[in-house]
């Protein structure tokens, strides 16, 4: 199976999915929006990471694809690249997106978790 994407039959593996990390990542439950190619998805984060970020969302994006996340209750701005992604045979059910640029306003918000 490829690395970068992962087939899966339940949507709570992507929070079990751990193979590969180079940092711990923080489980939390946080609404963010999705700005790719001048349109709008919303998605959910699962958890946070100080290189990463896992997403519940329904729309898959190609790998490598790099956008713009906004984690909305804490307005969170992250430049980011799909690096792997969370989907059956049918449905996408999240992506694992890596942070290109780190903020300090994420910084923030990652270390208000840890």
């Amino acid at each position: 199976m490829n690395n970068d994407v992962m087939n899966i039959g339940l949507p709570n593996e992507l929070t079990q999915y751990t193979e590969q990390r180079n940092y711990k990542r923080i489980p939390v439950n946080l609404y963010a929006n999705i700005f790719y190619r001048k349109k709008l998805y919303k998605s959910k984060v699962v958890d946070l990471s100080k290189g990463g970020i896992g997403l519940e969302t329904e729309k898959c994006l190609p790998l490598k694809s790099k956008f713009e996340l906004l984690i909305r209750k804490s307005r969170v701005k992250v430049p980011v690249r799909v690096s792997r992604l969370i989907k059956d045979d049918i449905t996408c059910h999240g992506m694992g997106i890596k942070i290109l640029k780190q903020q300090p306003n994420y910084k923030k918000l990652f270390d208000s978790f840890h």
